[in-house]
């Protein structure tokens, strides 16, 4: 049987090298993650696939009496870009603060958190940006918990304005792993899940 000319054969070599680096690369990676490797892939898959109608519906919509937390804020002038309205990375931010009220209001402060040895590390978010916010723009960050698994749980918040709720600005879902003093994913405490499940219940939109 003749052999394959040699630019087949290098070809092939390089084939085989890149699929080994491949999978040096992923045990790398698993080692690296060091417990959140199951979030990690389940991100992965869900990445590979069209979001249909993005997060709007993948988020879990609560009922009049879901338990939810709310957090006004007010539009600074530092907060916004060259158009003149917030700048998308700056509703993170706003996120960010309005879940560590909603723990706060469970009775899960800073404080808590700290004397506990407990993080809480994001890894996944999911947002769709329906409205502008301008510059004195009072809103209303409503933060409520959509699902728990094991050792992570997700976050589902809605951002409004205060002067017409009618107007949503932005919706999202957060994904977060509990993790321990070791710096490893460890279960959700039964306390933090019943406390966030015991906040307010939510105001009926107008």
């Amino acid at each position: 049987m003749p052999r394959p000319p040699p630019s087949s054969r290098r070809e092939g070599r390089e084939a085989r090298g890149r699929s080994g680096a491949d999978e040096r690369l992923g045990y790398r990676q698993t080692r690296v993650a060091h417990g959140i490797q199951q979030h990690v892939t389940a991100a992965r898959s869900t990445l590979a696939g069209p979001l249909s109608s993005c997060v709007l519906s993948a988020m879990t919509s609560t009922s009049e009496d879901a338990s939810v937390a709310e957090t006004v804020i007010e539009v600074r002038s530092t907060e916004l870009d060259s158009f003149g309205h917030v700048n998308h990375a700056v509703f993170l931010t706003y996120l960010e603060h309005a879940r560590f009220k909603a723990m706060q209001q469970a009775g899960f402060s800073w404080e808590v958190l700290d004397e506990r040895g407990w993080t809480i590390f994001v890894v996944r978010c999911e947002i769709d940006y329906l409205s502008e916010a301008r510059r004195g723009d009072q809103l209303i960050v409503r933060t409520w918990m959509d699902s728990f698994r094991r050792t992570s749980m997700k976050f589902a918040q809605e951002i409004l304005r205060v002067d017409d709720p009618g107007v949503m600005v932005t919706r999202s879902l957060v994904t977060a792993v509990w993790m321990g003093a070791n710096r490893r994913p460890r279960r959700v405490p039964e306390g933090v899940r019943a406390g966030l499940l015991a906040m307010a219940p939510r105001v009926p939109n107008p």
